[in-house]
């Protein structure tokens, strides 16, 4: 079931990769006040080193802090950028407990809670969802502060306070389209892609893989597809949302294709049904997904509903 966040509810926040300003939070602790929720920042918060928000062991100290937080129904990450592979890294490494009993404690002890965010997230949202905990593709929250949030913000709260998420599609191009039904994982392209060979790799098999990115060289997205193929995504996952792939770059010798048409003429040897285009990552729209539960298609919405 998926956890809904209500007024009243202790909500925290962390910063899993780059540093955070008291300005990064400053509308999003507005927002909360709005809706009479309790906002906790984890204690490294607003730590630096270097690029980081703080050393590794800071960061995975904050979450471990948020895992284990008794009263927290939500975890707002505070922004992306890169370090949270580090962040679960270094958490992992520091755990005394073997394997057996972490998967104990993830699927049992630990109060369940929804971690929020997207791009570098992607890390945690795999990990998480291996266990069993449902999470949120959606904004992180230096993003409050951003103009034509509205669509966004919309979203974010149908979402954590109804348990529902649904999204007109009909007008978007797709190929090979049917209805589905199947757990919706995935994220960020890049990120997909580098955790392949590790333990934190994203199962697709027989589930909906989300994919969007930003800031690529065209022909590292081929690389990143094409790599995907060979690894049998399009002959064994349901279906594939793909939503923005925003900024793209091109060499002075251009690729030839952009994103959309990469992914395009690798999908169109299978049958698996694509859908492109949709509002979701780093676009000025961020729509908001649930990860690690069941998404519906109907032919024309995208809908979870818990």
């Amino acid at each position: 079931m998926l956890t809904k966040v209500k007024a009243g509810d202790t909500v925290v926040i962390i910063a899993t990769a780059r540093w955070v300003t008291t300005q990064d939070i400053s509308a999003f602790l507005s927002w909360a006040a709005s809706h009479a929720l309790k906002v906790e920042l984890s204690p490294n918060l607003f730590e630096v080193h270097h690029q980081f928000a703080g050393s590794d062991q800071q960061r995975a100290d904050d979450l471990l802090w948020a895992l284990t937080h008794p009263t927290a129904t939500a975890v707002f990450c505070a922004r992306g950028g890169y370090g949270t592979l580090r962040t679960l890294k270094q958490m992992l490494e520091q755990l005394t407990f073997d394997e057996k009993n972490i998967d104990g404690l993830m699927r049992s002890q630990w109060k369940k809670k929804l971690f929020i965010g997207f791009s570098d997230v992607t890390v945690l949202h795999s990990w998480l969802n291996s266990y069993g905990w449902i999470s949120l593709h959606g904004p992180v929250v230096n993003q409050w502060n951003n103009e034509g949030f509205s669509d966004t913000l919309f979203s974010l709260e149908k979402a954590i306070f109804t348990g529902r998420s649904q999204l007109d599609v009909s007008h978007l191009p797709q190929i090979n389209a049917k209805p589905f039904e199947a757990e919706l994982v995935g994220g960020n392209l890049s990120l997909v892609y580098s955790l392949l060979a590790t333990p934190f790799r994203i199962n697709w098999q027989n589930r909906v893989l989300l994919l969007e990115d930003l800031d690529e060289y065209l022909y590292h997205i081929d690389r990143m597809m094409q790599t995907l193929e060979s690894s049998g995504l399009f002959a064994s996952a349901q279906a594939i949302i793909v939503g923005g792939m925003t900024e793209m770059r091109d060499n002075t010798v251009p690729f030839g294709d952009n994103a959309v048409d990469i992914i395009r003429k690798i999908a169109s040897k299978y049958s698996i049904p694509v859908i492109f285009n949709v509002p979701i990552g780093h676009l000025s729209t961020n729509y908001s997904v649930f990860l690690g539960t069941s998404i519906t298609f109907d032919g024309r919405f995208l809908s979870q509903n818990s």
